[in-house]
């Protein structure tokens, strides 16, 4: 059965890896190929690959398939449809998926939209069924190093266009949910809101008893996500074993009510609750798809049960993933998948085979200390971090949570549907305890170690590391056991190769309608702005933070914030942190509690051989708004980069005059590539190989304007936009070889990551 299951995977892995959409008559093909070779007798584990290979092509072309290409036919549409899903509920502006009614929908609307609706007069739910003005695009994100896969994410979900509620009259609710389950699931998220009336852990609550996240406010994820208890607020195998078991011993206690009555024994009842139970709050709860595998796997161990075979975690495990990547065939891009298979198989591994009952608080000391450090790997690669204090804060966490507030709160809501004044004790009660928790991860966060962060890691370190973990919890008394852990220390401290001495290396990140620009030398790292922030977050920790991380940086050694427009500067508060350097600012921009030093024309560093030369502001004249932006050179043997900021005109003629010398291999372009920047003079006195526009894919301002690109490529530059192409990494060698950029949509091509690659860009 592991076998099968591993096969299985491998086939659908083989699949996904692909970086183009194959035909689907290739998936036919395949999948008829692997029944056939069932039938012939042939190794199961050859059917299987082929079976997983088509199972997967078809998904991911039928996923595809309703992806939005063009926006002409539907770009601004009233459709009506069901919200299926709030994803965020804060700031006034909710974000949730909506899937229009096929009757009602043009042709050429997909399936299923991820909408944001700004200044919302109300927040729509769950099941309703609305009539909304919308305009859509294709589902395009950022695209960079470390960082969040957005593009990813919606393909995984089969999310085949997002866009926005436009304001029109006749945005209106036509009627509340329609189903059962959604009716209960709004009645309940209903109860608890009035029972707390917006207490700080009143979101969280609701996210565990509806499923609804969107009230969950960013910060509490973070301190989930660095505490290692990010787990916990999702729907998973934890919540609903604890429902089974819930309703197994309710259906023991009806079977003793009943005792003479029935015809059945207290197994049959205690299996019959339990799956009713787990099925009913898997409803309840939405079910997400971390939701549906833990259904599913509860579920294959139930029906062991009834059928009264043994049923070994290994092969329940094996039976499980089986089920799951036929009905869900994408579901391994999803990060909990592998978090929660893996997590399961190594509790499996830790406690087979044991004899007796030993003491249930050693098993779940012993049960954290296992998954701490067979998870190491998975975290890393999946979450981007190893949470150090997780262990012991799970310790805690995991009781107070599985035994005490989803069965007391999820019996509290449910009474409240009845009698609200039933609910509200209870469930301040469990507000109140998460509360305490919440206060625990914050100690822990602020007086214990930060989480452990790895740049992106070489295949024998991996490798090595993935090997240690499985060492470190088996079962076995082998020799040098003990130490295996001592090998994970290479994955967790490397930082990467360093550059050859007199060498940088220079990166646009795509951080949408924005600039941020990281530069390393041999032992270095500058920072030229921070992107853009909005109400959600910005992309100096959403984009910058990731990648300095995936680069294998440690810090910051310098700031640059060319001025203070929130494109540039915006991201660059969720920097100051990690800068041990000087911050550099252009005249008038302030930055909250950090002593910066404004940026003026002669200021000039070396590191590692490397020049760098502010080129502008002047001290005694240095222009207002825009074109104050610092301007900064950087030079070595082999070729040199102009990073101008948002200056225009008057900014433009106040640097050429300053200095007679201004060729460079690369630049930055002045203000995205707009028509007030970018004029003649400054393009024949640079005369770069290349330009790079850090502008937003398909942007409402049209940056970068056709005429500002003409006028570079007349001088023979060639162009490049931010936004098109994802972070760009242009390497200087002091060999001085020719300049090709590495476009991350071409490095790291993948089925639902548009991009069009040529020789010169990867």
């Amino acid at each position: 059965m592991e076998a099968r299951a591993v096969s299985l995977m491998a086939g659908i892995l083989a699949a996904l890896a692909v970086p183009v959409m194959l035909p689907p008559v290739i998936g036919l093909i395949a999948l008829t190929a692997g029944g056939i070779m069932r039938g012939a007798r042939l190794p199961d584990w050859v059917a299987l690959s082929c079976a997983g290979f088509g199972l997967a092509i078809l998904a991911t072309g039928a996923t595809l398939d309703q992806r939005l290409e063009s926006v002409s036919s539907v770009r601004d549409k009233t459709l009506e449809g069901r919200v299926s899903r709030v994803l965020s509920a804060r700031y006034g502006r909710p974000v949730f998926l909506f899937e229009p009614t096929p009757s009602a929908s043009p042709a050429g609307v997909p399936r299923r939209l991820r909408l944001t609706w700004y200044d919302a007069p109300e927040t729509p739910s769950a099941g309703e069924l609305w009539r909304l003005k919308l305009r859509l695009r294709e589902p395009r994100g950022s695209s960079n190093p470390g960082g969040f896969d957005y593009e990813r994410w919606l393909f995984a979900h089969g999310v085949g266009a997002v866009g926005y509620v436009r304001r029109d009259e006749e945005n209106k609710r036509i009627s509340g949910p329609a189903s059962v389950v959604a009716r209960m699931r709004k009645r309940l998220a209903d109860v608890v809101d009035e029972a707390l009336e917006n207490a700080p852990a009143a979101g969280v609550l609701v996210a565990l008893i509806s499923g609804r996240r969107g009230g969950v406010e960013r910060e509490t994820r973070e301190r989930l996500k660095l505490s290692g208890t990010a787990h916990l607020l999702a729907i998973s195998g934890l919540h609903i074993g604890v429902a089974a078991g819930v309703g197994a011993v309710l259906g023991r206690l009806l079977w003793n009510l009943m005792a003479g009555f029935s015809r059945f024994n207290m197994a049959s009842y205690a299996v019959g609750g339990a799956a009713a139970a787990a099925t009913g709050y898997a409803l309840i709860s939405g079910m997400s798809t971390a939701t549906r595998r833990a259904l599913v796997m509860v579920v294959v161990v139930l029906i062991a049960s009834v059928m009264r075979r043994s049923l070994p975690v290994n092969r329940g495990l094996a039976l499980a993933l089986i089920c799951i990547l036929f009905l869900e065939p994408l579901a391994p891009l999803h990060g909990g998948f592998w978090l929660s298979f893996t997590a399961v198989a190594i509790l499996g591994i830790r406690f087979q085979g044991r004899l007796g009952k030993p003491a249930w608080f050693a098993s779940l000391i012993e049960a954290q200390l296992a998954l701490s450090v067979a998870m190491v790997v998975p975290s890393m690669f999946i979450l981007g971090l190893v949470p150090v204090v997780g262990p012991v804060v799970n310790l805690l966490a995991v009781p107070l949570v599985a035994v005490v507030v989803v069965p007391v709160s999820l019996v509290a809501a449910l009474l409240g549907t009845v009698s609200q004044s039933l609910a509200n004790f209870p469930l301040q009660v469990c507000e109140y305890l998460l509360g305490l928790m919440f206060g625990l991860i914050d100690w822990f966060l602020a007086y214990g170690p930060g989480p452990l962060q790895a740049a992106a890691l070489p295949t024998p370190v991996v490798a090595i590391a993935g090997l240690a973990s499985l060492l470190a919890i088996l079962p076995l008394t082998l020799p040098g056991r003990r130490v295996a852990p001592v090998l994970l220390l290479p994955m967790l401290f490397w930082e990467g190769s360093p550059l050859p001495e007199k060498s940088f290396d220079l990166t646009v990140l795509d951080v949408g309608q924005g600039l941020s620009v990281a530069v390393r030398t041999r032992g270095k790292i500058l920072v030229y702005d921070g992107g853009p922030a909005w109400a959600e977050g910005d992309s100096g920790a959403m984009t910058v933070q990731p990648y300095l991380v995936w680069l294998g940086a440690r810090g910051i050694d310098t700031l640059v914030v060319s001025h203070g427009d929130m494109d540039h500067a915006g991201g660059a508060r969720s920097l100051l942190p990690l800068v041990r350097g000087p911050v550099l600012v252009g005249p008038g921009t302030v930055l909250p509690d950090m002593k910066t030093r404004e940026c003026r024309r002669g200021d000039g560093w070396s590191w590692d051989g490397v020049r760098f030369e502010v080129l502008h502001p002047a001290r005694g004249d240095p222009g207002e708004g825009n074109d104050a932006s610092c301007v900064l050179r950087i030079s070595s043997p082999g070729g040199s980069a102009l990073l101008t900021g948002d200056i225009e005109a008057a900014g433009e003629r106040r640097l050429l005059g300053a200095r007679d010398d201004l060729s460079v291999d690369l630049v930055i372009a002045p203000h995205h590539g707009s028509a007030t920047s970018s004029h003649q003079e400054l393009v024949e006195a640079t005369r770069p190989q290349w330009v790079v526009f850090a502008a937003g894919y398909a942007n409402r301002w049209g940056f970068p304007r056709a005429e500002v690109d003409r006028r570079w490529r007349m001088i023979g530059a060639r162009t490049l936009v931010s936004g098109e192409t994802g972070a760009l990494t242009f390497r200087f060698r002091p060999s001085g070889a020719v300049l090709e950029p590495h476009a991350w949509r071409c490095v790291a091509r993948r089925i639902w990551r548009p991009a069009e690659c040529t020789a010169s860009v990867n």
